[in-house]
């Protein structure tokens, strides 16, 4: 599985993110923008794993929800999803003593 995850990132994330920096401009946090916007138009969101979901849709220091217009639609997903900020964060694995209220 490992090697199929790392073909994908070559053979298909790696040159889009190439081609999306230098069709947009070298600016890192700009290549970004276009690259999570294509991401979120190529597919269907409500088929994101939920793990996925939430590292994407909650901040890395802080368990909050993002609040980037680019990470909105993952946001929103999970609050579809019926999920709270507590159980993505707790979910994501990087807020280790985090007391999710049932």
């Amino acid at each position: 599985m490992k090697v199929i995850s790392v073909l994908f990132w070559v053979i298909i994330l790696a040159p889009l993110l190439f081609w999306t920096a230098q069709a947009h401009g070298d600016k890192a946090e700009e290549a970004e923008h276009w690259y999570f916007l294509h991401r979120v138009n190529d597919w269907d969101i409500k088929e994101t794993a939920t793990g996925y979901l939430c590292s994407t849709s909650i901040q890395n220091l802080a368990p909050k929800w993002e609040t980037s217009a680019l990470y909105q639609p993952y946001v929103a997903e999970a609050k579809r999803r019926g999920l709270t900020e507590e159980q993505c964060a707790k979910l994501t694995g990087r807020f280790k003593n985090l007391q999710v209220k049932p």
